[in-house]
Order: structure tokens, then sequence, then C-alpha cells
């Protein structure tokens, strides 16, 4: 009996104690972007990109920043940017929703101008141009995001991509004449595929 009592403290007093705290709570799980209003940046955005997948332009324009137009044109051309932005982000830049931020400050530590955050970069014939959103006062309701003015204003046009070159057939023939007649002479005539290439011609 007092064998048992003695293993019985033993093993009670080699077990971890309890912690007395609370453990720490996790970082809560962000909300998917579709469930988020534009008062956050990506919320405006998703909205921007459902908007215009459903091919409602004019509500897609909501989400811009038309602050460059004048008010008299913006209902008609503010759905035409939109569609045009969605052409350039389809062929340039795909923007991760996840990786941008829900908090209505938008993302403090990004090295830009407060209240501004980064879409993404697009390469274009005259440089690099950063898209960006930015956060808008609106009368008597609250700030939203919406795309920058500088990006809507006029719409970066990516670098063109190469072209595929269409070949003259008598090139096509000539040159697989050359590379059969290098290949048959090679072993004869180190030299061959010189003479011969410089004989080729369209």
């Amino acid at each position: 009996m007092t064998l048992r009592l003695l293993l019985l403290l033993a093993l009670t007093l080699s077990a971890p104690a309890a912690s007395s705290e609370a453990p720490a709570p996790g970082g809560e799980p962000s909300r998917p972007a579709a469930a988020l209003g534009p008062e956050v940046p990506r919320g405006a955005m998703a909205r921007f990109l459902a908007a215009c997948r459903e091919g409602h332009y004019a509500r897609a324009a909501e989400y811009l920043n038309l602050r460059q137009l004048p008010q008299a044109v913006r209902a008609q051309r503010g759905p035409e940017l939109a569609r045009e932005l969605e052409t350039v982000l389809d062929r340039a830049l795909w923007v991760d929703l996840d990786r941008l931020s829900d908090e209505p400050e938008g993302d403090p530590e990004d090295g830009l101008p407060a209240l501004r955050d980064s879409l993404g970069t697009i390469e274009t014939a005259t440089g690099p141009v950063e898209v960006l959103i930015e956060r808008v006062s609106q009368p008597g309701g609250v700030p939203v995001w919406k795309i920058a003015a500088s990006a809507t204003a006029r719409p970066p046009t990516p670098r063109p991509a190469m072209r595929p070159v269409t070949l003259n057939p008598k090139f096509c023939s000539a040159a697989m004449n050359a590379t059969t007649a290098t290949k048959t002479l090679s072993e004869r005539r180190p030299s061959g595929t010189v003479a011969i290439a410089r004989r080729c011609r369209c």
C-alpha cells in the first residue's frame, strides 16, 4: 500500500503543472475579400474586379477615383475607364487580393504615403508604373478606397509582348536546304557551313 502511494506521488510531481494563465489568442483569420466593404483596400478591389467580371462597368467605376475628370463626363467616361483598366490588369498585372490590407488605414508599413497602398507594378514602354489604391473622403460618409486617379486618368499601356514572326516560305526552303547540305558536307569540309551560309539568299 505504501509503495503504491509513493508511485502515485512520484507521477503527480513529475507531471507538468497546468498553466493558470489562458493561452494567448491567435491572430484572427482574415475575412474573405467578398465580405469586406470599400472601407478597406481589399474590399474595394474585390468589388471592382467582381463588377468587371459581371460586365457592370458603371458599378466598377464607383471604385475609381475620377477626381481628375470633369463632373459632366464622369458618368460616360467612368465605365469606359473601368473596362480599359480591366484589360490592362488582365494583360499585365495579377492583383493578389489576399495581400491587400483589410484595415481602414491600409498598410502602414509599405513605404508609401499614408492612406495609399500598392496594387502592383506594370512594365510599360517608358518604364515601370505603380498602380495605387487610395482612401478618398466622402461627403457626409465614411472614407472609402478607390483605384488612384493616377491610374484612372489614363490607364498605363503595358509593354507589348514579342509578336510571332511569319517567315517567308522561300526563306524556310532555303534554310532547310542549307541545313541539309551543311550536315552532309560538315564531315568532309569543316568550312562548308560558312560557304553555304554565304550563298543562301532569300
